[in-house]
């Protein structure tokens, strides 16, 4: 019922924010009793319709992010649906969900975006941080992607729907690195810029050009299983970074 009304919303004859009020309830609802009737037999079917409810919950706060209302209301469904977005996010990992995992992590970088100002500000770097490590945090899920799509034969939906996320993945690398690249160049043009911030904008660079070496000369066929095969090796570097960051931000609260 509640997939039904969020997907074919009678606005036409029902406010939208009832709609979205009567999605919620009827969402927790269909929760709770996932959670009451888990057996370990059927726990597996649960588990999944739990992922699709919180993914299903967190992107109906952020569609509503997106409309016109108060600050410190989207501040409010921000947090919702980045809170939602983690559970799904977990539940998808845990089964293996692939697909659900990286469409799911991908809208939520979008989430993540939206945050940005226009600004290079520390608020800018804190967000691209993030939003670097749930890109790097991708790793296994592609590489599981990428082994189901080797065992599809001839053009399907689901490879149709691979390739398009795995475009999406090496676009929004590229975009995050670049965003970096940017304001850590603004930041060692002061005067008080440190050495680690030297070496960090180095390290960025580096990157960054690496994102955009990709081999794009395969044949169609090929093509596909080339760029996740660059990105699964990518994305290790990515995640090898982010781990640097935390230290360094860890040193310096120290």
């Amino acid at each position: 019922m509640a997939s039904l009304l969020q997907d074919y919303a009678p606005l036409s004859s029902v406010n939208k924010e009832e709609v979205e009020n009567e999605v919620t309830n009827l969402m927790d609802n269909s929760m709770k009793y996932c959670r009451e009737d888990s057996s370990y037999a059927s726990q597996p079917m649960y588990q999944f319709r739990m992922a699709s409810i919180n993914h299903r919950l967190a992107s109906l706060f952020h569609s509503t992010v997106r409309g016109d209302c108060s600050e410190q209301k989207k501040r409010h469904l921000r947090q919702l649906s980045e809170k939602h977005y983690q559970r799904a996010l977990k539940l998808y990992l845990q089964m293996e969900c692939h697909m659900e995992y990286l469409r799911a992590q991908l809208e939520y970088i979008a989430l993540l975006e939206r945050s940005l100002t226009g600004q290079s500000s520390s608020r800018n770097l804190k967000v691209l941080h993030q939003m670097l490590q749930s890109l790097a945090d991708c790793q296994e899920p592609l590489k599981g992607l990428s082994s189901q799509l080797k065992d599809t034969d001839g053009p399907t939906n689901h490879q149709n729907e691979g390739e398009t996320i795995v475009n999406i993945i090496e676009e929004r690398l590229q975009f995050i690195l670049q965003q970096l690249v940017k304001i850590n160049t603004h930041l060692h043009s002061k005067k008080s810029a440190s050495r680690q911030n030297s070496t960090m904008l180095a390290e960025l660079k580096v990157l960054y050009a690496n994102s955009l070496s990709i081999d794009t000369s395969d044949k169609v066929l090929n093509k596909l299983q080339s760029k996740c095969a660059f990105l699964e090796t990518f994305l290790q570097q990515v995640s090898n970074f982010c781990h640097k960051i935390g230290s360094n931000q860890e040193s310096e609260v120290t």
